[in-house]
């Protein structure tokens, strides 16, 4: 999972800089999750560890995302980028390229940190 969470940043980095904005942020948001999961299963933990599932849910990951680096403000970041891929992929507002430039900086600090 860790390789992937690498390849979504770069995607959305990518997107970003075709100004296709709302792949861009489903791709940030996707590497976001991606990079919890690895984290978990490197520690050794399974869905049912963290809840009444047998497969990883965002919900799982948003509910647990601060034990990754310890840090309860990327409970916020994971939120915001979950709210923000919401609308990118199921909202016909388009998401603002300066909400999405704001988060990539953010997001690529933590898969960076927990991927390495």
């Amino acid at each position: 999972m860790d390789q992937k969470a690498r390849q979504n940043v770069a995607a959305a980095k990518l997107l970003l800089d075709a100004a296709l904005v709302d792949s861009s942020m489903s791709r940030l948001y996707y590497a976001l999750f991606q990079a919890c999961v690895h984290v978990f299963i490197r520690r050794g933990l399974h869905p049912a560890d963290l809840g009444p599932y047998t497969d990883w849910k965002h919900s799982t990951a948003k509910n647990h995302v601060y034990r990754a680096r310890g840090r309860h403000a990327d409970t916020a970041m994971f939120v915001e980028a979950y709210s923000l891929r919401l609308q990118a992929d199921y909202r016909p507002q388009l998401v603002r390229t300066r909400d999405v430039a704001k988060l990539l900086p953010r997001v690529e600090d933590f898969v960076e940190e927990v991927c390495a």
